[in-house]
């Protein structure tokens, strides 16, 4: 079986659960976040590590070069998974649009908090300071109360939306070998 396709015991969402979802993350200050999990699929760890470099939204591309991990109460980027892992990824409009309102209010953030409050690391995806997310708290503190909104089971995880990215793609007739690449395989 390629490795792309996911395993049969890993839950996806079915597409009504994924718009039901989107739907109820607009206006999240993660909504793009979500976008890109269910679109492009990368590894949670990936999407933290995402820095605004990373990104050519002119161009519609985005780059995977690394993962963000936690150790000793800090943060660490490291090398991606494996080497397949490092990859550029095609953005479809409506993933550079929702990237694009992103940006626009992350600036907000940082121009609206208190003076030496916002710690500017230039990753995508922060918390309200603008420290990398931590893993356990999106899923806890964003994730679920979005996919109760969104009445769609609580254990989704992050993982999950990845593999529904997949399934999705797969789904519309992208050839494994296309997909393998977009999930870093």
């Amino acid at each position: 079986r390629p490795p792309s396709v996911p395993h049969s015991d890993m839950e996806t969402l079915s597409p009504d659960e994924a718009r039901r979802l989107l739907t109820a993350a607009q206006g999240d200050r993660l909504e793009a976040l979500y976008w890109l999990a269910l679109v492009c699929g990368p590894r949670a760890g990936e999407m933290m590590a995402l820095r605004w470099s990373d990104i050519n939204l002119d161009a519609g591309t985005l780059r995977i070069s690394a993962t963000l991990n936690r150790r000793d109460g800090g943060y660490q980027l490291d090398e991606p998974k494996t080497r397949k892992s490092r990859r550029t990824l095609n953005l479809p409009p409506m993933l550079i649009e929702k990237l694009r309102q992103h940006r626009v209010m992350q600036n907000e953030e940082i121009r609206t908090s208190p003076k030496g409050a916002w710690q500017d690391k230039q990753f995508v995806f922060t918390n309200t300071i603008g420290h990398p997310l931590d893993g356990t708290n999106l899923l806890r503190r964003q994730l679920r109360p979005l996919l109760r909104k969104a009445k769609i089971r609580r254990s989704v995880t992050v993982q999950e939306l990845r593999h529904s990215a997949v399934s999705f793609a797969l789904s519309r007739g992208v050839a494994p070998i296309d997909v393998a690449q977009m999930a870093g395989h």
